[in-house]
């Protein structure tokens, strides 16, 4: 977008289509350029809040994982020298 700023009425904006450069009205290009910014921006965002969903659902995980872990250490019987005595 700084780019638009710095240009003078006699320069020309060129639009590559294919494989060749075709001459592209200024405020076209400015709008499309705007358009394609915002797009990318929303698919940031989108993408973000995929990447937060997966990470609070991995931390539920680990805490249901966690709590299993204990739950099945809670029943495993007492090993080491004083379950040996019986």
């Amino acid at each position: 977008m700084q780019e638009f700023t710095t240009l003078k009425s006699h320069n020309t904006v060129y639009k590559l289509v294919g494989p060749s450069l075709v001459p592209q009205d200024a405020n076209e290009a400015k709008v499309n350029v705007e358009k394609r910014l915002e797009f990318i921006r929303s698919e940031i965002k989108r993408v973000e809040a995929q990447l937060k969903e997966g990470q609070e659902k991995a931390a539920k995980k680990k805490d249901e994982i966690i709590g299993l872990q204990q739950q099945f250490q809670a029943l495993q019987p007492p090993s080491g020298p004083q379950a040996v005595q019986a």
